[in-house]
């Protein structure tokens, strides 16, 4: 189903034959899946934080986990993309990384120790640039 959503995607976006070959399908299947992900943990974060329960444990420790997951996806996506800009990587993958940014705006994450804080802030900064 995925395969054939990214095709029509593809023809939608009228890429010619030369950008048609740049794109890996193997790959680029993998940060599609990633770009979901993204964006379902970017609508069940906003459904905890507007919840009138939120200070309820469960919803925290959610709240935490997702967080951190996000941070790897956002990182994951982002190396991925990076020097990568094609119309459909533009349209496809783009695209969840703008709105985690802003949710991040919105919600400013207290990273643990490593290397993802980097990552997604230097992501981020590269999304300033374009």
């Amino acid at each position: 189903m995925k395969l054939i959503l990214l095709l029509f995607l593809t023809l939608s976006l009228s890429l010619s034959a030369d950008e048609m070959y740049e794109i890996d399908f193997g790959k680029l299947r993998g940060y599609v899946k990633t770009a979901s992900a993204i964006e379902q943990k970017l609508k069940v974060l906003e459904l905890l934080r507007a919840s009138k329960s939120k200070k309820d444990k469960n919803i925290q420790e959610a709240i935490k986990f997702l967080e951190f997951n996000l941070s790897d996806d956002i990182a994951d996506l982002g190396s991925y993309l990076y020097g990568k800009r094609t119309k459909i990587n533009d349209k496809v993958l783009l695209t969840p990384l703008l709105k985690a940014k802003k949710y991040r705006q919105t919600y400013p994450y207290k990273y643990e120790e490593g290397r993802t804080k980097e990552l997604v802030e230097s992501m981020f900064k590269q999304l300033e640039k374009n």
